[in-house]
């Protein structure tokens, strides 16, 4: 019990290391990879929706303590995803295929950056500050990157874990 809670608190920090520390610090496209997300996609395939809803919180509110944005947007958008890609899930994408990764990909990553953008928004629109919600050409192109980076590392991230479970693996039933 201690052990599983001991590993799961090192594996979510090392999470959020490599996404504030190291992915942010990439360059152009490749700073837009939002592993947290495709990481939430995958435990909820692979695990449960409780250990997605729980990582999710853990992650959101550790990631609001490192983050210039406002207190609680990462909770609140990672724990809305979660739950729309459960939704769909349960009762719209029947099997765990690379195609339904895919598809909750771009579903989550669309729900986050709308959420993200109109929470700011309002929060700015609110305090009477500049507006930095951009409907320009520019915003719409590194959104639909965003999107397509992100389901670059699902794609990969579920050939990796194909690789290593014995889940997905083809079998022949014998009479």
């Amino acid at each position: 019990m201690y052990l599983k809670l001991i590993v799961t608190s090192i594996l979510i920090l090392l999470l959020l290391i490599i996404q504030v520390a190291f992915i942010s610090g990439l360059p152009t496209y490749f700073s837009n990879f939002n592993l947290v997300l495709v990481i939430l996609i995958m435990i909820l395939g692979f695990s449960s929706f409780r250990n997605a809803l729980l990582w999710s919180v853990t992650v959101g509110f550790l990631w609001d303590m490192f983050s210039f944005s406002l207190f609680g947007l990462h909770v609140f958008t990672l724990v809305a995803s979660v739950f729309l890609a459960n939704f769909l899930l349960e009762n719209f994408l029947t099997n765990r295929s690379l195609y339904t990764f895919l598809a909750l990909t771009i579903a989550v990553s669309l729900l986050h950056e709308f959420l993200s953008s109109v929470i700011s928004f309002l929060f700015a629109v609110f305090l009477d500050q500049s507006l930095s919600l951009h409907f320009s050409s520019d915003f719409w192109v590194d959104e639909f990157f965003k999107v397509l980076v992100n389901m670059a590392l699902a794609f990969v991230l579920f050939y990796i874990i194909s690789f290593f479970s014995k889940r997905f693996k083809p079998m022949f039933l014998i009479r």
